[in-house]
């Protein structure tokens, strides 16, 4: 309450300079092994029971067993500290733990480790990252065969691994040339196991046999894995032959009865098949002729002289065709006094004629049919007239038509 004073502490940090000796091992027939100790004044070993003596900085123990001893020591200063040294007691010599034999693929490394002992020494020294370690990897080239000095305090032994190098070989063929559109057969052998790309126009991707349908000339690549697990890959070249072409006649629009040429020209010289079969004059023939009895579509197939195929289509159609003129002059002086529709491709036909007032004045059911411009043997006005037909094509299709004619003198 009257006011506020400041103390110092000073704290010493005192540096520490102990140490023991590093852990070690022995063998069960020499197990003596000295201990020591520096950096403090006094020391204290434990376990005490194979210790000459436990309160000395220097002293010999008698393992019998692989043991921790632990020194509590005390400084100068008053600090107290504590270490531990490892001592492992072996009742015999190493007793290896290798394989016999690995395999190898050539050009890729393999891990070897090898237990049961404290140090380890490869022979030869070919081939590895390191030679001294119980983990080596091998890089070798050839089949060779290693042997390891296993080693402890009880003495060495010797052991051998065999690196039995595996050069894969994936073969895969053959090159071949196919018609664009068509497939290819493809195989490797060599492996246990496929992977064909690209594989999108590869029909089974992951089988040793296959078809492939390409789209452009390709390279396909195999890779393979053979029983060792060793990888390798293979080509196989898919070719194209040019895309041949075909193109026929236009489309035609006759009259029942006519007879029609069909005509076909191909990108090379070739062959040519035409189908349906029906009406034709020759089948197999470049240009044929043709007088079928209804609507009908040919298709023209063209193989060239690699056997590729191209193919066109050329239809006939019979629709119906019908002329009306406008205009007739039934004057008696012997030109245009008729009026009449002509038409063909028409399998029924009927043709109305009516005056202004919508009375029907002429009828025909016949392109022989006529109108002299008479109704009832009585001349007709002049004036316009409406007409109407009705008529069905070779589809049976009904249709209609309306139009108007002039009627002068």
């Amino acid at each position: 309450q009257c006011g506020l004073d400041t103390v110092e502490v000073v704290l010493e940090v005192y540096d520490l300079n102990t140490s023991i000796r590093s852990d070690t091992s022995v063998c069960i027939t020499n197990n003596t092994v000295p201990l020591f100790a520096t950096g403090a004044v006094s020391y204290s070993w434990s376990p005490i029971a194979t210790i000459d003596n436990p309160l000395v900085a220097n002293t010999f123990v008698h393992p019998l067993a692989t043991t921790e001893y632990i020194c509590t020591m005390t400084t100068l200063e008053g600090c107290i500290v504590k270490d531990t040294t490892k001592i492992s007691v072996y009742f015999t010599p190493p007793i290896p733990v290798l394989p016999d034999e690995l395999n190898l693929c050539y050009g890729l490394p393999i891990s070897i480790t090898a237990s049961g002992a404290e140090s380890y020494l490869w022979f030869p020294n070919y081939a590895l990252n390191r030679n001294d370690s119980s983990v080596v990897i091998i890089t070798a080239l050839v089949d060779t065969t290693y042997v390891v000095h296993f080693t402890n305090s009880c003495g060495t032994t010797t052991d051998s691994v065999f690196i039995d190098v595996h050069t894969p070989v994936i073969n895969a063929g053959n090159d071949s040339i196919v018609c664009p559109g068509q497939s290819a057969f493809i195989w490797a052998n060599g492996g246990t196991s496929y992977t064909w790309s690209p594989s999108s126009s590869v029909t089974n991707p992951v089988a040793a046999n296959t078809t492939v349908f390409p789209p452009s000339p390709t390279i396909y690549t195999v890779t393979g894995i053979d029983q060792f697990g060793c990888i390798d890959t293979a080509n196989v070249f898919i070719n194209l032959f040019p895309l041949p072409f075909v193109y026929t006649s236009p489309d035609q629009f006759p009259f029942l009865g006519d007879n029609l040429l069909l005509t076909a020209n191909g990108s090379s010289f070739g062959s040519y098949t035409w189908s349906p079969t029906d009406f034709l004059t020759c089948v197999n023939c470049q240009n044929t002729s043709c007088q079928p009895n209804q609507n009908i579509t040919y298709t023209v197939s063209f193989t060239d002289m690699n056997g590729c195929i191209a193919k066109d289509q050329v239809s006939i159609s019979y629709d119906g065709i019908i002329y009306v003129p406008n205009t007739f002059t039934p004057d008696g002086i012997g030109v245009n006094n008729l009026f009449f529709a002509k038409g063909g491709n028409i399998k029924t036909f009927s043709m109305y004629i009516f005056d202004r007032w919508g009375e029907l004045i002429w009828e025909a059911n016949d392109f022989s049919d006529k109108w002299d411009g008479t109704y009832n043997g009585v001349m007709c006005q002049d004036g316009t007239y409406i007409w109407k037909i009705k008529f069905t094509d070779f589809s049976d299709k009904e249709e209609q038509l309306n139009g108007h004619v002039n009627l002068i003198r």
